[in-house]
Formats: structure tokens, C-alpha cells, sequence
């Protein structure tokens, strides 16, 4: 995920491989992406006039098919799903490693969970970035 800060109060966060995903925030808010392969979308919620100004020079002229803003919305919301399940995920393998650890005789499956916890938080990091 990289963050991009446009001005104080517009930034656009892409996302993704398979397809790219580039998505436009003005206050907080999800309000156009870009989709690779697919093309620009706007939000058809009329938000405020400095909003449909971020939105406009952000597309710069790209001709952009209006969406519900809960599209936006939900488009946003998969990193804060992906977020909470590898918060499980990370506590659940700690708590694993930890008891293999006070083990001291697994050193395979020591080294394999702090492999797979390590990769978890390192996904967290790229998450919170």
C-alpha cells in the first residue's frame, strides 16, 4: 500500500497487484478511484465544492463513471477487514510460538511459526502504512 499526501486535506492510497487500485480521499473520505483495466470512477454523492474541486483535479479530464458512495466506501473498507483478521492471526500465532518456545525441544516448528508470525507483522506494518 502506498500513501500518497496530495495536499493536507486530499490524499490518494493505491493498493493491490491484480488489479492496481488507486483510490482518492478528500477529508477522510473515499471519493474516486482508479481501477486498472477497468477505468476511473467518481462518487455520484455531491459532497461539498471543494470536494468535487479535489475530485475534478485529481481525474484531470479522465472521463470517470459515477458510482454509489458506498462502493467507495467498501473499496476502503477491505484493508480494515484484511487488518482485523491479521490482528487474529498474529495473536493467535504468538500465543502458539510462545508455547512451543517454553517447549525448547521443537526447533523446527519454533523456527516455522516465527517465520509465519514475523510475515504477519510484517503485513501489519504495510497495512498501518
Amino acid at each position: 500500500m502506498k500513501l500518497h499526501q496530495i495536499s493536507p486535506n486530499v490524499a490518494s492510497v493505491e493498493f493491490g497487484n491484480a488489479p492496481r487500485i488507486t483510490v482518492l480521499f478528500s477529508y477522510n473520505t473515499p471519493v474516486a478511484c482508479c481501477i486498472s483495466g477497468r477505468g476511473w470512477f467518481r462518487t455520484s454523492k455531491k459532497w461539498s465544492v471543494t470536494t468535487s474541486k479535489h475530485i475534478n483535479q485529481w481525474l484531470d479530464g479522465a472521463k470517470a463513471e459515477e458510482r454509489p458512495q458506498e462502493f467507495f466506501d467498501e473499496l476502503a473498507g477491505r484493508d480494515e477487514k484484511a487488518h482485523a483478521a491479521l490482528c487474529i492471526a498474529e495473536k493467535a500465532l504468538a500465543r502458539e510460538f510462545a508455547k512451543v518456545e517454553a517447549q525448547g525441544d521443537d526447533h523446527h516448528g519454533e523456527n516455522r511459526l516465527r517465520g509465519e508470525l514475523i510475515a504477519v507483522r510484517d503485513a501489519l506494518i504495510v497495512l498501518e502504512v
